[in-house]
């Protein structure tokens, strides 16, 4: 999510006129001056830390017009837009974007999914769809299992982390493969031999309280049947 709204700031920013929107599950979830998970406190955040001379025009400024009543990130100079929505069945319709995110899309309501992609479709030619699975019978699993399409789908895999990966290890044949050949384990590691690529992160998850195989599959091994 950080990811693409530093995308849609970054044409907020430096191109003329570029409006994009930006919808979460709940209206909340969008725009709440205090909750650093929403979305339109990351773009203020974004905002608040350029430096001075990129934030104030030349008669001295502020070049943000920022109102949240109607989650409105508005760039005085340059015309540019971006607005928070809540997730509904006509998102959008009727007007034009540069692009739309559509955050943790697979958590919205199955029934407002296909309407909000309907509602979508033809008033960008970008859209950003960031989000973890959670079931296999709404539209977000579909899109990313079942059908073929233009989407570019981009992995963030927990393996891909340098943090995450450190000691990772693997098993073959129920004996022990070590793929962090850097990496020093205790003597009496309790190496978990049942063929899947694991980590001390990976394993240390597994065991936290509540973890079941169903949320370690769908959270960390992106499967979520």
């Amino acid at each position: 999510s950080w990811n693409c709204l530093i995308i849609l700031f970054k044409h907020w920013l430096f191109d003329n006129g570029a409006r994009s929107g930006v919808a979460s599950l709940t209206e909340e979830k969008v725009d709440s001056p205090d909750d650093s998970d929403s979305m339109m406190w990351k773009l203020d955040f974004l905002f608040e830390n350029l430096p001075e001379w990129m934030r104030l025009d030349e008669q001295g400024n502020s070049i943000l017009l920022r109102t949240q009543n109607d989650h409105r990130f508005f760039n005085r100079q340059r015309k540019s837009d971006i607005r928070g929505y809540a997730c509904t069945a006509n998102l959008g319709r009727g007007g034009r974007k540069l692009a739309w995110l559509m955050d943790e899309f697979s958590e919205w309501p199955i029934n407002q999914q296909q309407k909000a992609l309907d509602a979508t479709q033809y008033t960008t030619n970008c859209r950003y769809f960031p989000s973890t699975f959670s079931g296999d019978s709404d539209k977000f699993f579909t899109m990313m299992r079942r059908e073929q399409s233009t989407m570019l789908k981009i992995v963030a895999d927990w393996k891909d982390n340098p943090e995450k990966k450190v000691g990772l290890y693997t098993s073959i044949g129920g004996h022990t493969k070590i793929l962090d050949q850097s990496y020093i384990y205790p003597n009496d590691y309790p190496f978990i031999n049942d063929g899947k690529i694991r980590s001390p992160y990976y394993d240390a998850k597994c065991k936290e309280p509540g973890a079941t195989p169903q949320s370690i599959a769908r959270e960390l091994d992106r499967d979520p049947q």
